[in-house]
């Protein structure tokens, strides 16, 4: 009913100008004239819509919303055939499968376990990312790849090394073998934790990973430069800072990037026409913003949340850290503190 109502005021808006007395100078006239003109021919084909439309419906209702959200995402454009998604089990993947629907007519889930509840626009391809006949064999045929498998956090090396290194590295060939042309991967505020806030860097700043987690993203974004500079694949980093239901520490009320900011950043990196190497940091709209992000502007990535709906309650239950700990200052925030996850084990 609002488009409806939004369209019936356009029409008398254009009847009252057409209608008009014409006042002012022959050139104004003139001018008017042709716009006149091209206004007259605008609500000649409103008015025809409007009529079509209200035989077809019986109603006097020109455009009705649709009724669901699943309807609504039939409606927005499918920019590719099929997506892979790596890690489709996880916190963040099982949230994507959803979100990126509308963008493929199949979207095809990838993790080390199985899938629940597939979809009819869904396929699952069951497989370790060590493993590359069975990557490549879940690349065949894709046109991107959104890589959001590996291990999440700090881990010991050899883990490290296999899920987030080896694994990565077999994404890319993979997509160099199948001809996938862009891959949009999990990259993480870890791979620059040792930054200051005030330095308030942007996607130029040197890599200064504050773990061996942060470390393999570093990898893989020089890895992605690589791919991109030598076999034309494109891909977008994104420096997902906290993407959680919502902010649990203060931390997170600069660093928190919402589930649903978490799908827009990837659908703006998927369908943006351009992305060569392209760095962005995920974070949702919050007041307070300590990095630049102004070099990924031509993805088009418009965070809606912010993490000041809920300053209030986080802040009754938590105390404000120390300004002067590194954990406060650096932006990998508790990482700092971490030790190396080999020791931890053996000792």
């Amino acid at each position: 009913m609002a488009a409806a109502t939004a369209r019936l005021v356009r029409l008398r808006s254009m009847t009252a100008r057409l209608c008009a007395p014409k006042v002012g100078s022959m050139f104004q006239q003139a001018v008017g004239s042709y716009f006149r003109c091209r206004e007259a021919a605008d609500l000649a084909r409103l008015l025809s819509e409007a009529k079509n439309l209200g035989a077809k419906t019986g109603s006097k209702a020109m455009l009705s919303k649709p009724n669901d959200k699943r309807q609504r995402r039939t409606r927005m454009t499918q920019h590719y055939n099929t997506i892979l998604i790596t890690g489709a089990a996880g916190r963040l993947g099982s949230r994507l499968r959803v979100g990126l629907a509308p963008l493929a007519r199949r979207i095809r889930l990838s993790d080390r376990v199985d899938i629940a509840n597939l979809q009819a626009n869904e396929e699952a391809a069951v497989c370790e990312l060590t493993d590359f006949p069975a990557v490549q064999t879940a690349a065949a045929g894709v046109d991107a790849i959104v890589h959001f498998g590996g291990a999440p956090l700090e881990s010991p090396w050899d883990e490290i090394v296999s899920s987030n290194i080896q694994g990565s590295y077999n994404i890319y060939e993979a997509a160099r073998k199948q001809g996938v042309r862009r891959v949009v991967y999990a990259s993480s505020v870890h791979a620059i934790g040792y930054h200051p806030l005030e330095a308030h860097i942007d996607a130029e700043a040197p890599h200064r990973p504050d773990s061996l987690y942060g470390l393999s993203k570093c990898f893989v974004e020089d890895l992605g430069r690589l791919y991109w500079d030598k076999f034309g694949i494109e891909s977008v980093f994104l420096r997902i800072f906290s993407s959680f239901p919502e902010p649990a520490d203060r931390r997170m009320l600069w660093s928190w990037l919402s589930f649903d900011d978490c799908v827009r950043l990837v659908t703006a990196s998927l369908v943006a026409p351009r992305v060569g190497h392209t760095i962005v940091f995920g974070m949702s709209n919050n007041m307070i913003k300590p990095v630049d992000n102004s070099l990924a502007g031509h993805i088009g990535f418009y965070p809606k949340d912010s993490a000041e709906a809920f300053r209030a309650a986080v802040e009754a239950k938590t105390s404000p850290p120390d300004p002067k700990a590194p954990a406060t200052s650096l932006l990998g925030g508790w990482f700092i503190d971490l030790g190396h996850p080999d020791d931890e084990k053996t000792a």
